[in-house]
């Protein structure tokens, strides 16, 4: 839950500044703060239009690289955690540096996870819920690509008998 919460951190900055924007243009909307009815912009409207569209689009393309960069860091933290008896900071700081160390393959892979989900969606949308688990696979590989398993071999690979855990089941009648 930790790894989660400081993932959506990010999230959360975005949903606030937008929505304090918004907010903000209702009132000047209400307030009759913008003319109505006024068909031809100006030169200077039009020049702070088109300051506000530079501005934006900076802060867009900043967003998506530090979006970029986030993801990379988060990559591998869940399985790591799930996978070791570590805590979520030692997973974190794992799968940075896993994620900055393989960062071309992790790149890549979301380019393709992107095309993949994408031929998903315009097979009338319900192509994503079978492209799903192939995604979440190439995730799966790529983790144990970083990671290998390395359990000993003598480990067990089969199941114990019915009777290992004590009990009636799988005795029969």
């Amino acid at each position: 839950m930790v790894i989660g919460l400081l993932q959506a951190i990010p999230g959360i900055i975005i949903q606030i500044l937008q929505y304090s924007v918004d907010l903000t243009r209702i009132i000047v909307e209400n307030s009759g703060g913008l003319r109505r009815g006024n068909f031809f912009a100006s030169e200077p409207d039009i020049a702070v239009a088109g300051g506000f569209l530079v501005i934006y689009l900076i802060i867009a393309v900043v967003g998506v690289i530090l979006a970029i960069a986030w993801s990379i860091t988060f990559m591998f933290a869940l399985p790591i955690l799930a996978e070791n008896e570590i805590g979520p900071i030692e997973a974190i700081t794992l799968s940075a540096r896993a994620g900055w160390s393989n960062v071309g393959g992790i790149i890549l892979l979301a380019i393709l996870q992107f095309f993949v989900a994408l031929l998903g969606a315009l097979a009338l949308c319900i192509g994503v819920f079978f492209v799903l688990p192939i995604i979440y696979a190439a995730s799966a590989f790529a983790y144990r690509q970083v990671f290998p398993d390395f359990r000993p071999s003598n480990m067990r690979n089969t199941p114990p008998p019915p009777d290992a855990y004590g009990g009636s089941f799988g005795r029969g009648m």
